[in-house]
């Protein structure tokens, strides 16, 4: 091989210890995404505002979400809760009924699945809507471009770590959690972007995490300069 790029550096050690891949020739060429204009808003004091993207399928974990929503809710009832889900799957279904039985119940909680929307939509959908936290709860990533467009509108993520999930959040920016999450250690996320979700500085640095590495221009001019040269 002349060059093997990788969209991580978690993906580019596997590589080298894994297939031998030498350093050299083995390079991190990452996913980019524009950063809006206008970045989302943060809820009220009183509102608490959960998004979550995917496709609705056994490895995304939605009905981990659904439990820890439901938990988060009835633990902090001072708050009023929402969670938007868009993306659809084989389990939409049976994941609407869970959310049905699990948090229809509560009174300080709504919920909503949009569906499978277009790209310009969910940004649309972030500039125009308050929303606090994206959660992710899947068993298996690649480096998620959802929480790179979640983060590049300066929404604090909460992800697992898994495949390439920690080259984008850190504490500065969400919470990364451990690679097999359970619904106590999620609440427990939630709550501390709950804590701090009214300080500029976590929203602040989710963009500029963004900006810095997963910038679509700079990272995808770099990719291509990078193959002349070869």
């Amino acid at each position: 091989l002349d060059g093997l790029y990788c969209l991580s550096e978690t993906a580019k050690t596997y590589c080298e210890e894994v297939y031998g891949a030498v350093n050299g020739k083995c390079a991190v060429s990452r996913l980019g995404v524009d950063l809006p204009i206008n970045p989302s808003k943060p809820s009220t004091l009183k509102n608490f505002s959960i998004v979550s993207t995917s496709f609705i399928v056994p490895v995304k974990r939605i009905d981990k979400i659904i439990n820890s929503v439901a938990l988060f809710a009835s633990t902090n009832t001072r708050l009023n809760i929402s969670w938007v889900h868009i993306g659809d799957g084989p389990l939409t279904n049976e994941m609407m009924k869970l959310a049905e039985k699990q948090l229809a119940r509560q009174q300080n909680v709504s919920f909503s699945f949009l569906g499978s929307l277009s790209n310009k939509k969910v940004l649309k959908f972030y500039q125009e809507n308050n929303v606090d936290c994206f959660l992710n709860a899947s068993e298996s990533e690649g480096i998620p471009v959802s929480i790179m467009e979640a983060m590049a509108a300066g929404i604090p993520a909460v992800a697992p770590d898994v495949g390439g999930i920690s080259d984008l959040i850190s504490d500065e920016c969400g919470v990364l959690m451990s690679k097999q999450a359970n619904i106590d250690e999620i609440v427990d996320a939630l709550g501390s972007i709950d804590d701090s979700r009214h300080t500029a500085n976590l929203r602040n640095k989710s963009r500029e995490v963004v900006g810095l590495f997963f910038n679509r221009v700079t990272n995808y001019r770099w990719f291509i300069q990078s193959l002349e040269q070869l």
